[in-house]
């Protein structure tokens, strides 16, 4: 009988796969929308971002599923989170991927979230930051898409904005973010907190690769285990009048792409060339 092909070690990412399904063959994954405005204001994408993404799981045969006063709790929002969202699936081999997501606008109108609706846009976005913060120290993949703010951070709350005098009437004002990086401030903590979680970390966002790896090496860094950053090398794009998110949100390509590689990595491999 001849000997069995020797078998190829495991990438750095696949063992973190591993270490989701380890212990009970299940992955608790949370997806936070940043608070994503359009280039000229007027406009908030993060809710159709999250519609499109929640569409493609749909279509992957996730299942809705209602949170109950314990899952909130888990998450770390109230009962009055309104742009909760939880789904349920089952990849190969029986394993299930439960998927909690949080988008973080209002409306898709930035003058009635700063306006009218300002007071509650204000419960959305700290509902969001508050989920953003229990994923960076308890879930196992942790996954952000919005804005980088120029390295501010991440961004649930509606931007900084002056006066613009050309091309709109207004623009973000980024010199507060440059100045005290607050996305970054928020999560610090929370991020360190756990000395293993999350395994798998993805940074949806402009050019997050630039802006925000260092700042991820020192964190993570104190942690026991690594942890695998998917981060952006350069801009990302939203286009919401086009329906398939795959070939035209580059913001949900990283995350589409684990949920698939998650469902397929297999438990030997040939080496290559044998």
């Amino acid at each position: 009988m001849p000997p069995s092909p020797p078998v190829a070690p495991l990438t750095p990412f696949e063992r973190n796969l591993q270490r989701v399904f380890a212990n009970d063959n299940e992955a608790d994954i949370r997806v936070v929308f940043g608070y994503d405005n359009s280039a000229d204001i007027r406009h908030v994408n993060d809710p159709f971002r999250a519609e499109h993404f929640m569409d493609y799981l749909k279509k992957a045969g996730y299942k809705p599923v209602e949170p109950t006063e314990e899952k909130r709790e888990q998450l770390g929002v109230t009962i009055e989170a309104r742009n909760l969202r939880l789904f349920e699936g089952v990849g190969t081999n029986g394993r299930r991927l439960n998927i909690a997501v949080i988008w973080s606008a209002r409306t898709t109108s930035f003058a009635r979230n700063i306006g009218a609706e300002y007071l509650e846009q204000v419960k959305c976005s700290e509902e969001a930051l508050k989920f953003m913060q229990k994923a960076a120290s308890e879930a196992e993949v942790m996954l952000y898409v919005g804005h980088s703010r120029e390295g501010g951070g991440p961004d649930t709350f509606p931007p900084e904005i002056k006066p613009d005098g050309g091309k709109y009437l207004h623009r973000v004002d980024y010199t507060p973010y440059r100045n005290t990086r607050p996305g970054l401030a928020s999560l610090s903590s929370a991020l360190a907190k756990s000395k293993a979680k999350p395994y798998i970390v993805s940074w949806a966002s402009c050019k997050s690769d630039v802006h925000f790896s260092g700042w991820f090496r020192k964190v993570l860094g104190q942690k026991e285990q690594d942890t695998s950053l998917i981060l952006s090398t350069r801009f990302t794009t939203f286009h919401p009048w086009i329906a398939e998110i795959a070939d035209n949100d580059e913001g949900l390509m990283a995350p589409c792409a684990c949920w698939k590689l998650s469902s397929l990595i297999p438990r030997r491999r040939p080496s290559s060339g044998d």
